[in-house]
């Protein structure tokens, strides 16, 4: 079909495949594109005449699956924003954590048409390829040193991608998108591997991490300009402060730990 909604709706459908992981800026971008997939789907439902028969069907489908998961995306949008930043920063297990590797590959691929003609930046692009191929493969956060180890790379896929970003010349609406989304999924990547890195370390005292998440959800954590004050059962139980050195310490500074979340497990396993 020639219907510009058309061209929109699968450029829509195309660019929610590249996201196969969803960290805060994922869930921006894909609400985003959620939105003009809605938009596209709502136009070309206004068309009179044969397409508009031909296209009920698919379009019916499309509204179904679309508005539930815009709800569902909504809630959890909500409740990111609703928890500390430095909270749940970690990625939920190591297939995740692949996957969010993958996505970085994926969406620096998908330029590559966009940056034809522009030889300073395809040079640019070409280098980020390079590094973001020796990334890890499979099992890219099984351990706390290779959490340590992949952040380290993903500091130098945040200054290419940054790079890119200023040598590329105005881009295609869309190509663009896929550039500033690459530029801010980068560093969120690598705060993720390191915040996992973390959780990981402080397991070693405290248990497993499923057990070191379920132990810190008991309490109320709220952000402060100090750090982050925690409640346990309606009662205030003490500060969690960041170190200079980017560890967590409870305010008698008693106990340093890896993780927030390793640090708040502490003071909610000293209260009960």
């Amino acid at each position: 079909m020639r219907q510009p909604a058309a061209a929109a709706l699968f450029a829509g459908l195309d660019d929610l495949a590249v996201l196969r992981c969803l960290g805060r800026s994922g869930y921006r971008r894909a609400a985003d594109v959620l939105m003009a997939v809605q938009e596209a789907a709502q136009d070309l439902a206004l068309l009179g005449g044969s397409a508009r028969e031909w296209l009920a069907a698919p379009l019916a489908a499309v509204q179904q699956r679309l508005q539930p998961t815009m709800m569902r995306m909504a809630a959890t949008r909500a409740s990111i924003a609703a928890t500390p930043a430095v909270l749940g920063t970690h990625f939920g297990d190591r297939y995740e954590a692949d996957e969010a590797l993958d996505t970085l590959r994926h969406v620096c691929r998908s330029l590559e048409d966009a940056l034809r003609g522009q030889d300073n930046a395809r040079a640019t692009w070409l280098a980020l390829t390079q590094v973001l191929g020796d990334l890890p493969g499979p099992g890219s956060a099984r351990t706390a040193a290779r959490c340590t180890t992949t952040a380290e790379q993903l500091e130098e896929v945040t200054q290419r991608a940054l790079a890119l970003r200023t040598a590329a010349s105005p881009l295609a609406p869309r190509a663009a998108e896929r550039l500033e989304f690459l530029a801010e999924l980068a560093p969120e990547c690598r705060d993720r591997f390191t915040a996992t890195g973390g959780i990981l370390r402080d397991a070693k005292l405290l248990g497993n991490v499923p057990l070191i998440v379920a132990t810190a959800a008991e309490a109320v954590v709220t952000e402060t300009a100090a750090g982050l004050s925690v409640q346990h059962q309606g009662v205030e139980i003490g500060p969690v402060l960041p170190t200079a050195d980017g560890r967590w310490a409870t305010a008698d500074g008693a106990q340093i730990y890896e993780s927030p979340e390793g640090a708040v497990t502490g003071l909610v396993r000293g209260h009960r």
